[in-house]
């Protein structure tokens, strides 16, 4: 069995010193074993920027949607309200326009409820007694 470089004194990467183009060993284990792969320093440098200029990206696509989409979405809201508005002032003038409408009745006091009650008869029955 071969054995790896020996750590001086001087560091733990000393002996990575004369190596330019320095690789990962990744340890794969799966179904079909334990294997060594080994990856190029660059080849990862690389798939981080891939993964930063994706991420960048998506971001700038993002805040475009939101920058493009947001006076559409704030002027739906605006007439959504105005013509909430219209209808609700519409109904509360159909209310008030009816014979029972309660415009010239005063307030209750505090702590009232107001309603009206309507007593129904029912066939009451002799009680068997």
């Amino acid at each position: 069995m071969r054995e790896g470089p020996r750590l001086e004194n001087t560091g733990l990467t000393a002996h990575l010193a004369g190596e330019e183009n320095a690789v990962i060993r990744l340890l794969i284990n799966d179904r079909t074993g334990t294997r060594v792969a080994s990856l190029p320093r660059w080849a990862v440098w690389l798939g981080v920027a891939a993964a930063a200029g994706v991420g960048l990206l998506i971001a700038v696509i993002g805040f475009s949607l939101i920058l493009v989409l947001a006076p559409f979405v704030i002027a739906a809201g605006a007439l959504a309200r105005w013509r909430l508005k219209k209808a609700l002032r519409e109904m509360q003038a159909r209310q008030g326009a009816g014979p029972a409408s309660g415009r010239n009745a005063r307030p209750a006091p505090a702590g009232v409820i107001d309603a009206d009650y309507r007593v129904i008869e029912e066939a009451r029955t002799p009680d068997p007694r």
